[in-house]
């Protein structure tokens, strides 16, 4: 074996590594940015979404949301904090699968998908929670 490959070898192993780079918006979102090789979104693969209720005030109002797509409602959900509500499914044949939920916490209320295509190219595992009383950040 000729030595001179092993570290090109090591080297493209770790420009295909993750790495991460969160930041947060103008409005308070913490934005998550991923510097790799985008993956295909493959049809047996299976995906979960995570919504994790990172809001420990007791004292405010507390996180309601529902999450559907077209075929499946998953009813309103007000999770404790800490607690983690996720769910599990594959993408259809068409690749057009997508989730969306409605959050609400008093007076503040969100409506924005949290699994599309373009998700699922990143990450088979996603994450939402909250931060400093603000709802909803993303993160694979």
């Amino acid at each position: 074996m000729n030595y001179f490959f092993v570290p090109l070898f090591f080297l493209a192993l770790l420009s295909l590594t993750q790495a991460d780079k969160h930041e947060i918006d103008d409005h308070g979102v913490l934005r998550t940015t991923t510097n790799h090789i985008k993956r295909t979104a493959r049809i047996l693969d299976k995906y979960t979404v995570h919504v994790v209720n990172e809001i420990f005030d007791t004292s405010g109002p507390i996180l309601k949301f529902r999450c559907q797509s077209r075929d499946d409602d998953l009813g309103e959900q007000t999770p404790k904090p800490g607690q983690d509500f996720n769910w599990s499914f594959k993408l259809n044949v068409l690749r057009s699968t997508l989730f969306f939920c409605s959050f609400n916490r008093g007076q503040q209320k969100r409506s924005f998908d949290v699994f599309n295509v373009h998700i699922a190219r990143k990450c088979t595992q996603c994450f939402l929670g909250s931060e400093g009383g603000r709802l909803l950040f993303w993160s694979c």
